[in-house]
C-alpha cells in the first residue's frame, strides 16, 4: 500500500485475515483501516473498526478511532446503536460513554449527550475533554450556571488553557 499498490494491499490483508488468530486478525484489521484511511475511504474505515470491537470491543485504538471515523462519515445512527450496546456489556468503559455522548451530540440529542458525558466523568475524573464538551452541551442548552460548575469541576482538576477560559466567558456573556 505504501508503494501505491492500495488493491493488492488490502487483497493480501484480507487474505490473511480469513486464517488469522484473534489478536492477528485486529492488528489486520487495523492495518486495513489505516489503508483505507490513507486513501479518504472512511466508510471502510468504519467497517474495519466496527469488526474489531465485535472481536474486542474493549479495544482501545479500535474505540479511540471509530468516534472520529462517525463524525466524518456522518454514521451517528449506528455509532449510537454499537456503542449503546457497549455500554450494556461494558458499563465502566469511559471511551464507549464518550463515544456515544459524541453520537447523540452528532444527531443533536443533546440531553442524551449530557447523560453519557456526565457518566464518563463519574467513570474517570480525569477526562479533561469531557469536561468542556459538557460545559458547552450545557451553554448549548441555555444551562449556564450547569456550564460554569462543570467549568470549577474542570479547574479544580486542571490547569486552563485559553479555551476554557473563552467557554467561561460565553457562559457570563449568555
Amino acid at each position: 500500500a505504501s508503494q501505491g499498490k492500495f488493491k493488492e494491499g488490502i487483497s493480501l490483508l484480507e487474505e490473511k485475515a480469513i486464517s488469522a488468530s484473534v489478536q492477528d486478525f485486529l492488528d489486520i484489521q487495523l492495518m486495513m483501516a489505516d489503508i483505507y484511511e490513507d486513501h479518504e475511504q472512511y466508510n471502510e474505515v468504519f467497517s474495519c473498526l466496527v469488526r474489531c470491537l465485535e472481536i474486542a470491543p474493549e479495544d482501545v485504538e479500535a474505540l479511540d478511532r471509530i468516534n472520529y471515523t462517525v463524525e466524518i462519515t456522518d454514521r451517528y445512527e449506528e455509532s449510537i446503536t454499537i456503542h449503546k450496546q457497549l455500554s450494556d456489556d461494558y458499563p465502566y468503559n469511559e471511551i464507549i460513554w464518550y463515544n456515544l455522548a459524541s453520537a447523540y451530540r452528532g444527531k443533536s440529542r443533546i440531553d442524551e449527550a449530557i447523560e453519557a458525558l456526565e457518566f464518563v466523568i463519574a467513570i474517570n475524573e480525569n477526562i479533561d475533554y469531557a469536561y468542556q464538551d459538557l460545559a458547552e452541551l450545557y451553554l448549548f442548552n441555555g444551562k449556564q450556571d450547569k456550564a460554569l460548575e462543570v467549568l470549577k469541576d474542570f479547574e479544580s482538576l486542571f490547569t486552563p488553557d485559553e479555551d476554557i477560559y473563552f467557554l467561561r466567558g460565553q457562559c457570563y456573556e449568555a
